[in-house]
């Protein structure tokens, strides 16, 4: 009789393991996800209340519950670092060409993100834009340009360590569906 009680306790100490064990990961995993980044990277117009500008650009923000810290950042306007001359004369072509704005006067915005710069939970950063009111006669298609010679990417970790790697192709992908709709014509009757 001893033999079975001994045994029923072991067994009874044996399942309390496993479910503690599995209370553990459980709550490991619970206390990661409760600290996790959401990065949402997109293109679209960004009121900056700061300067109250409407900007049109790249526009980033967390929409999770724990700081995202970056770890690698670049930028390029049809092919050059937004920092490079060229890139900017490019862009001041592009606006002139869509939106008829003076060429020396292009109120731009640019915030480069440094290596282990921490975005915090809610927090939304305009990395680059130009001021945009919308009223252009060639709007969508200066809005199109930009996406698509504007390039960003991205790379974050957590602070459990996992790493995510942003990047404008859903931003680009929508534009292309946006433009092949504007393209049909309507079949109304």
């Amino acid at each position: 009789m001893e033999l079975v009680i001994g045994g029923a306790a072991a067994a009874v100490a044996l399942c309390a393991l496993a479910v503690s064990v599995m209370n553990t990961f459980y709550m490991r995993q619970h206390n990661k996800q409760s600290v996790m980044p959401l990065l949402d990277l997109d293109m679209r117009k960004i009121r900056s209340n700061q300067e109250d500008v409407t900007y049109y650009g790249v526009y980033l923000k967390n929409n999770g519950t724990g700081p995202a810290i970056i770890k690698d950042f670049n930028l390029t306007y049809g092919g050059f670092d937004i920092g490079d001359p060229r890139a900017i004369e490019l862009l001041r072509e592009d606006t002139q060409s869509f939106l008829g704005e003076p060429q020396n006067n292009l109120p731009t915005f640019l915030s480069v993100l440094k290596h282990d710069e921490v975005i915090a939970a809610g927090e939304g950063r305009i990395l680059f834009g130009v001021s945009f009111d919308g009223t252009g006669r060639r709007t969508f298609q200066f809005q199109d340009t930009m996406c698509f010679k504007t390039e960003c990417t991205i790379e974050t970790v957590s602070v459990y360590g996992d790493k995510k790697r942003l990047t404008l192709e859903g931003a680009k992908a929508a534009f292309a569906r946006a433009r092949e709709s504007a393209a049909k014509p309507s079949n109304q009757t």
